[in-house]
């Protein structure tokens, strides 16, 4: 398996960018306001970085197998679509994990 740079930097930066607007989004919902304290802001960091990595090596396995049955030969077509399915599935990820991280931190209040 050959390190995608393209793939890895766009989810680096795409995802965050988006991802940080649907935490806010989430917390506000669950905590009643965007909070900017340490704990909150070490959760964020704690979705952001397994979302990277988790995305990150689903979406290099879902892209080997789309390029293992189809004839997608052209490389800036396949870098497009791998771009755009490892943003989504790092919004999906860190979704899922920051609502678990607020899940917790509701159940103790």
């Amino acid at each position: 398996m050959q390190f995608d740079w393209v793939l890895f930097l766009a989810i680096s930066i795409l995802g965050p960018y988006f991802g940080s607007k649907m935490c806010a989004a989430l917390e506000k919902t669950v905590t009643g306001k965007v909070r900017n304290e340490k704990e909150f802001r070490s959760k964020r960091i704690k979705s952001t970085l397994f979302s990277i990595a988790i995305s990150y090596l689903l979406t290099a396995k879902a892209i080997r197998l789309i390029t293992e049955n189809t004839s997608l030969d052209m490389t800036f077509l396949r870098t497009g679509l791998s771009i755009i399915i490892g943003v989504v599935i790092y919004l999906i990820v860190q979704r899922a994990i920051y609502r678990i991280l607020l899940l917790n931190y509701h159940k103790h209040v």
